[in-house]
């Protein structure tokens, strides 16, 4: 099982959508008004579960098939389509009103990040990611960059940001 299937398979159900409501309000307030969103990187698509709403029309996709199962687990009786998928090249049938992630940019190189946006900005109207700051001491894993706003504004250049958390996280917005 992956590192991140270990990590987040405990928070398969309804406590931790309970703790991520309150965590990271400014950036789910800025979702849950879209006929369709697209979750990229969803893990076990915690933010789609917060936002869902019948009728509305939601997928969600991650690389790793262990979080696939967790995902399918977390969202029963939710209307989601779960796929597999790649954030850096995955290509949409139908685009989405919106494009979300939550915690995955700071996983990727500088080049691989602009290729992201660049590739998302094509598929949706409006853009949203929410990204961890350097004013967190450790990352969760190891493996991400804690980078300062100044430096997302430098890479991505988002049209709009909003710091929450004591200014440790960051949402990042882009609208067509």
């Amino acid at each position: 099982m992956s590192q991140w299937a270990r990590f987040y398979k405990l928070r398969v159900g309804d406590s931790y959508p309970s703790y991520c409501k309150k965590r990271y309000e400014p950036f789910l307030e800025q979702i849950n008004s879209y006929d369709s969103l697209s979750e990229e990187g969803c893990g076990i698509a915690t933010m789609t579960k917060i936002v869902y709403q019948k009728g509305k029309k939601y997928t969600a996709f991650d690389k790793c098939s262990e979080q696939l199962s967790l995902a399918s687990k977390n969202l029963i009786g939710m209307e989601v389509a779960l796929k597999k998928g790649n954030i850096l090249n995955h290509k949409y049938k139908n685009n989405p009103d919106i494009i979300v992630s939550h915690g995955v940019l700071e996983h990727f190189s500088d080049s691989d990040i602009k290729k992201i946006i660049k590739r998302q900005l094509k598929s949706c109207s409006k853009l949203i990611h929410y990204v961890p700051l350097d004013k967190w001491i450790t990352p969760s894993f190891g493996d991400e960059r804690l980078l300062p706003i100044s430096y997302w504004k430098k890479i991505v250049n988002p049209d709009y940001i909003e710091l929450f958390n004591e200014d440790k996280d960051a949402v990042l917005m882009w609208e067509k």
